[in-house]
């Protein structure tokens, strides 16, 4: 487990797993630490290598299984820190709820 994030297991999925070289389509909305939602559930692809999420998104789904569902804990150096983004406040501490609907293993490229 890593520090600054607690992963609760909802539903135990029994596909793929998620990894780090893994893009994923999940389902997720996300709350304050209060339980105020945070905009409606929302669906995107998450290439789970590249960052372009804040590290609690990619730390949240990885080791999740399709089907799987997941309620994530984020400390705020793994979200949006001290400045906060949009409705998002300063040194919030957000929860995330993740349902994992695909995961496809991005090929290895091997350089010589």
């Amino acid at each position: 487990m890593r520090k600054g994030i607690k992963i609760e297991e909802i539903v135990v999925g029994d596909g793929p797993m998620a990894h780090r070289k893994s893009t994923v389509y999940v389902r997720f909305q996300f709350f304050l630490n209060h339980g105020e939602p945070i905009g409606d559930y929302q669906e995107c692809n998450v290439d789970l290598q590249q960052r372009n999420e804040i590290a609690g998104f990619r730390y949240g789904i990885e080791g999740m299984c399709v089907g799987g569902r997941r309620r994530v804990r984020v400390s705020p150096h793994l979200a949006y820190g001290d400045s906060g983004c949009g409705i998002i406040p300063a040194k919030a501490v957000l929860v995330i709820e993740f349902e994992l609907v695909e995961v496809q293993d991005n090929p290895v490229s091997l350089e010589i």
